[in-house]
């Protein structure tokens, strides 16, 4: 059966990585001024090159390894763009993980979510999902934030909102435990919870259904795209390093909150998922969006998390984990109000403005703290 997903030697599959891995050797992995912005470009399409293949990779493979592959290369992605912002920074920022995992989950929890919903509810009144899975995503999604923004300004091992290392190590490693879960639930042992209602029959009785409806590609591609998606990821992580202190300089030269620099890099990484996303929420496929857009807080979080502690640890930097007050307050409302929304087997254009206004309640805070 023929792919859906485009050939991996199209030249928009290879060139953005092969010009970006050029201009990162080119600037001597630093660059500033108007230089930066045409970088910063080449980095945006990389990482869409480099997400692109890992889809391609994970549609060949299947279950539970596609999974993997999609959430690895992720995570390399916001791994390489937030640690090279935490080597080239000086003074150190000790809470730019913490602004990025926030923006992470707020992005998708209420910005992409309730977006995804809206257009579905504008094109098709009242879209359909499996609830089972929507409130299983959004519980693993609110347990890892709980555990690594909130609980640390509720203990009392160290001061403000750092953990003690024992604390930090241990979080860490129960957010990287319960990716894993997750992923098994998903994967293996509740697989009908992420699949629509009216494809459970088709994509669990007969594989050649479920080539039938992923559009599976075929060794060939896959074998080429696990060459594009190396060669994507190496583009990305260079560039990543080129282009980390323009991200900040920029933020600062325009007066914006320190915490406007986490919102770039979240968006960066949450860039493909979201045209994906929302591709599927207009398609009438808002299971597939909720997978999509969660799993990818998921994976950021359960990923990225345990990784970028030990990049502090290894570099002897702080890390200030602990959201602010009012950032606590939105954080709760969005998974509660996510939770309430997902409930059922249907949702409307309420329940997604809803998530949207909240949405615009935090980029308020984070613009005007």
């Amino acid at each position: 059966m023929s792919s859906v997903h485009h050939h991996p030697l199209r030249w928009d599959g290879w060139l953005p990585s092969v010009l970006g891995l050029g201009a990162a050797l080119a600037t001597g992995l630093s660059a500033t001024g108007w230089l930066a912005l045409p970088v910063f470009v080449l980095l945006l399409l990389a990482v869409r090159a480099a997400v692109h293949h890992a889809e391609t990779v994970a549609a060949r493979v299947g279950e539970p390894f596609g999974t993997l592959v999609l959430a690895l290369a992720v995570t390399i992605i916001e791994v390489a763009l937030v640690a090279s912002v935490m080597v080239t920074a000086d003074p150190p920022k000790v809470t730019l993980v913490r602004d990025t995992i926030h923006a992470v989950v707020m992005l998708v929890v209420t910005g992409l979510t309730g977006l995804c919903i809206v257009l579905a509810a504008l094109r098709h009144r009242e879209p359909g999902f499996n609830a089972d899975g929507a409130t299983a995503l959004l519980s693993v999604v609110g347990a890892m934030a709980t555990l690594a923004l909130i609980l640390p300004n509720h203990v009392r091992a160290a001061p403000g909102g750092e953990f003690a290392p024992v604390q930090v190590a241990t979080v860490a490693g129960l957010c990287l435990g319960l990716w894993v879960v997750f992923v098994l639930v998903q994967t293996v042992l509740h697989k009908a919870y992420f699949i629509p209602a009216e494809d459970q029959a088709a994509l669990l009785n007969t594989a050649e259904a479920i080539e039938a409806v992923t559009g599976r590609p075929t060794p060939r591609e896959a074998f080429l795209a696990s060459g594009m998606l190396l060669l994507a990821l190496a583009g990305v992580v260079l560039l990543a390093k080129t282009v980390a202190p323009a991200i900040g300089q920029s933020v600062a030269a325009a007066g914006l909150p320190p915490g406007v620099e986490g919102v770039v890099v979240a968006a960066i990484v949450l860039m493909p998922e979201t045209a994906t996303a929302l591709r599927a929420a207009l398609a009438d496929r808002l299971q597939a969006s909720l997978n999509l857009a969660l799993g990818s807080a998921i994976a950021t979080v359960g990923l990225s998390v345990p990784i970028l502690v030990g990049v502090a640890a290894w570099l002897g930097q702080p890390l200030e984990l602990g959201i602010s007050p009012a950032d606590t307050v939105l954080l709760v409302l969005a998974i509660v109000t996510g939770v309430l929304a997902l409930s059922g087997r249907i949702t409307n254009l309420l329940q997604g403005s809803v998530l949207l206004v909240i949405f615009a309640a935090w980029l308020l805070v984070v613009l005007v703290p």
